[in-house]
């Protein structure tokens, strides 16, 4: 192919715009800069779910009396306002039915996600979700996700959250405790509390430790019943 003059990219920290990436490294870890996402869902979603988190910390929710959410985000996020998902994959990307997730069971995790779209009180409360562009906010963006929360109640009452940002991004990162029960929240379903215990502390030594301890244990992990059910 090179005799025939075929010709491979130019990688990528040779290109102009990234000289001053290439001049970083060994000094910027940017892998510190990116985000953890403590929702299964879509990050465009995660403010206003954060903003959500915020009113109900607050203000106990009577999801009866809830008239209205509305939500004011970047525009690229009004992409996410389908409110009635007919798949796993199309909830994740539904900022109506994550946020309803969130109110009813105050979580957004595989199990919203996977069963959730077939709830009718979840399918319903997004009904009552409303999403619109604020230009302030999306100015921002991409630099910065950010969703005001405005929870209106059948007395009147409104609940607010002021601009939120994503839990988890670099500026707001998730604590150490955070993540360790982020993880057992997902592992421990699916590999049971001992495999995901001896994961972790496998990880947490792999300074001390020859990289082949950690295909140890990936390789005794109980994951037979997941690649069954994946390749179903």
């Amino acid at each position: 192919m090179v005799c025939e003059g075929f010709t491979g990219p130019t990688p990528v920290l040779l290109e102009p715009q990234n000289h001053q990436e290439a001049s970083e490294l060994g000094n910027r870890f940017r892998i510190l800069e990116t985000y953890l996402k403590p929702y299964a869902c879509c990050r465009w979603a995660h403010p206003a779910v954060e903003g959500l988190r915020e009113v109900s910390a607050r203000v106990p929710l009577d999801l009866d009396s809830v008239v209205e959410v509305r939500v004011a985000t970047f525009g690229k996020a009004l992409n996410l306002g389908d409110p009635a998902p007919e798949s796993a994959v199309a909830a994740q990307y539904s900022l109506p039915f994550v946020l309803a997730a969130y109110m009813v069971d105050g979580e957004v995790g595989p199990r919203q996600i996977i069963d959730g779209f077939r709830r009718a009180d979840l399918l319903q409360l997004a009904r009552c979700v409303h999403l619109e562009e604020d230009p302030d906010l999306d100015a921002l963006f991409p630099q910065r996700c950010l969703a005001q929360v405005r929870v209106v109640m059948r007395s009147g009452e409104v609940h607010s959250s002021g601009t939120v940002s994503c839990r988890g991004d670099a500026d707001r990162p998730l604590c150490d405790d955070e993540i360790m029960m982020l993880y057992r929240w997902l592992s421990v379903p699916v590999i049971g509390e001992r495999a995901a215990a001896q994961l972790a502390d496998t990880v947490e030594s792999l300074d001390k430790l020859p990289l082949e301890a950690l295909g140890e244990v990936v390789r005794a992990l109980p994951l037979s019943g997941c690649q069954r059910k994946g390749a179903s």
